[in-house]
């Protein structure tokens, strides 16, 4: 979890400050991280109302799924590849500022 928010730093860093061009990408790369946090808002609404969780079961059962292969998919196959992409290209160049 730390390493996570290391890297999500460090890809923010890269991306903000430096002239390699990812700044074209940023946008959709930040973006598809925060599909998994519909279905995280959500999660917490149901934390907080546990009536809902007896009320509506189907609901609850489809938010914990949609939750977890939203998180899976987005946090930690696509980012984590790309961050092996990015700190490789980054590796390859003389592109700070």
């Amino acid at each position: 979890m730390t390493l996570h928010h290391v890297m999500v730093c460090l890809i923010g860093f890269l991306s903000s400050f430096t002239s390699y061009g990812w700044r074209y990408y940023a946008p959709f790369f930040f973006g598809v991280i925060e599909t998994s946090s519909v279905p995280l808002s959500l999660l917490n609404a149901f934390k907080v109302r546990s009536d809902w969780v007896e009320a509506m079961p189907v609901l609850h059962l489809l938010r914990q799924v949609s939750f977890s292969l939203t998180f899976i998919g987005a946090r930690v196959f696509f980012v984590d590849f790309e961050y092996v992409l990015v700190l490789e290209r980054y590796a390859e160049c003389d592109c700070f500022l």
